[in-house]
């Protein structure tokens, strides 16, 4: 009888696990979905406008919040609808699996080394050498956008070939390809990202720490000429990203290492339901860190919210007046 009570109590933590896995999946990656979608858009009209695009790092943002656009769209609807819904779309056919998990993979890594690529940007753009200043500039910055988005086209090129549906549900072919699957990914999308994003971070602080430091009062610096207050704030924006980036990184890495080393593990039914809702959440977690990008730069940054604020005025209530306007003068002509 004791048996029984304690599989039956082992049963009802197991599904009360499930429960809370699919309840926390909907609000998270529903919360990310709507202000993924709301903020990218909104990034978007901002730094496509015509005088923002003159700026590298302007464009590097521009590229992040389209690109996002297809992390949201693709891997973040698509995990919700299975961990939350249970609706697997793609596992209705075999190209719908294979594409969704090419797209995903390689739409979370490409925002996330815009990201560092506007890093690297913004360390030469604030460097005293006016040769690295020479490699912050508009023609490179759109052949590394364009590099960066074929690169990871590219390197996760194979899952187009290695996921199938075969069996019903949506997986790799073997272990052998789901090893070295995951340690690519940690690679590539947890602890380089990490790694590089800390350390551009950290030498476009010394650069701007180093500019304070040797300016005097009455002294003007060749550096600081050629950086506009545009240049200043966009460098705010871009370190407040990349500190909360890097906070929200931390769990990614440390789950893939702990994922890693007990891969033969022998576990219980009760650590294995676990292991998922944590798998999970970090996998969530990914998505909400790109989707608190709008509130990064609304809360941080004066230049985007004028920007924005101005955007409005001119592109909408310009609008409606002049509509109100129009109708007015042809109310005024039927009296005539």
């Amino acid at each position: 009888m004791s048996n029984t009570t304690a599989v039956s109590t082992q049963a009802d933590l197991i599904n009360q696990i499930y429960l809370y896995n699919q309840i926390f999946t909907r609000y998270t990656l529903g919360f990310a979905l709507t202000m993924g979608n709301f903020g990218s858009i909104l990034d978007i009209l901002v730094f496509s406008q015509a005088h923002m695009r003159k700026n590298t790092c302007s464009m590097y943002f521009l590229a992040c919040a389209i690109s996002e656009l297809f992390t949201f769209n693709v891997g973040d609807s698509t995990r919700m609808l299975n961990f939350g819904y249970k609706i697997s779309i793609y596992n209705m056919f075999d190209w719908l699996c294979r594409v969704r998990y090419y797209i995903t993979f390689a739409f979370v890594a490409i925002p996330h080394y815009f990201i560092i690529l506007a890093s690297i940007d913004r360390y030469f753009a604030s460097s005293r050498n006016a040769r690295r200043r020479q490699w912050s500039s508009p023609r490179i910055a759109r052949r590394l956008i364009i590099g960066n988005i074929l690169l990871w086209l590219i390197v996760y090129s194979h899952c187009l070939i290695y996921y199938t549906n075969q069996t019903g549900q949506c997986s790799t072919y073997g272990d052998a390809y789901d090893w070295f699957l995951r340690i690519q990914d940690a690679i590539c999308a947890a602890f380089l990202p990490l790694m590089l994003m800390c350390i551009f971070g950290w030498l476009t602080l010394k650069n701007i720490w180093a500019i304070g430091k040797q300016i005097r009062p009455n002294q003007e610096d060749q550096t600081l000429n050629t950086m506009s207050r545009k240049d200043v704030q966009l460098i705010k924006l871009l370190i407040y990203q990349v500190a909360i980036f890097s906070l929200l990184f931390m769990p990614q890495p440390c789950f893939f290492i702990y994922d890693l080393s007990t891969y033969y593990t022998p576990k219980s039914p009760v650590r294995v339901a676990i292991e998922f809702f944590i798998n999970n959440a970090v996998h969530c977690l990914v998505y909400i860190k790109f989707s608190c990008t709008i509130l990064i730069n609304l809360s941080t940054s004066k230049l985007f919210r004028f920007e924005l604020y101005r955007l409005i005025q001119t592109k909408i209530f310009r609008r409606k007046r002049q509509h109100a306007v129009i109708i007015a003068t042809h109310r005024g002509t039927e009296h005539h």
